[in-house]
């Protein structure tokens, strides 16, 4: 879909991914919103830092985030710096760079957000609602949140990550 508005001199876009959101990785949860958090930590020959500066040099956003059914990588650039903007967010959806030393620290951060959202009892309420309205077994009886379990990011390896990236989907299981 384009929508136009003429005298702005920006570009919006957004890709989606169907079926490869929260709700595709029942078996290791916490894996696609995982996956989308690490599209932001390097792409192409561009690692965390490098990635961060190049962004922010051609003033584009560029961001993935998913919701229980979509998976999504947005991003809003400039007209005057649009191709280049475009071969980075080409690099962010097909060449992510999933290097090993952001990936444990990515779970580090991600392991904190899981147990925040045990803490408190009002920031439970978005954990629990899923679970209690679907029932074991839905595919939406997960947390909104994305975030999994501390077993199943703990348990996560880069393959793992590559391979949800590379298909839009979650391995049910390794052999």
């Amino acid at each position: 879909m384009i929508a136009e508005r003429r005298g702005l001199p920006m570009v919006q876009m957004s890709m989606e991914f169907r079926g490869a959101g929260f709700a595709s990785d029942r078996a290791k949860p916490g894996t696609a919103g995982f996956t989308l958090a690490m599209l932001d930590e390097g792409a192409g020959n561009y690692d965390a830092l490098a990635y961060a500066a190049r962004k922010q040099s051609l003033g584009a956003f560029i961001n993935a985030a998913g919701t229980l059914d979509i998976a999504a990588v947005r991003m809003s650039a400039m007209k005057p710096r649009l191709d280049d903007s475009l071969a980075l967010y080409a690099d962010v959806i097909v060449r992510p760079r999933l290097d090993d030393k952001d990936i444990e620290r990515v779970r580090g951060r991600w392991l904190s957000q899981i147990k925040q959202e045990k803490a408190p009892p009002q920031r439970r309420r978005p954990v629990a609602r899923g679970p209690a309205l679907y029932g074991p077994g839905h595919p939406y009886a997960i947390p909104a949140s994305g975030n999994g379990t501390e077993e199943a990011i703990t348990a996560l390896r880069r393959d793992d990550i590559k391979h949800c990236s590379q298909t839009g989907s979650v391995p049910i299981s390794r052999r």
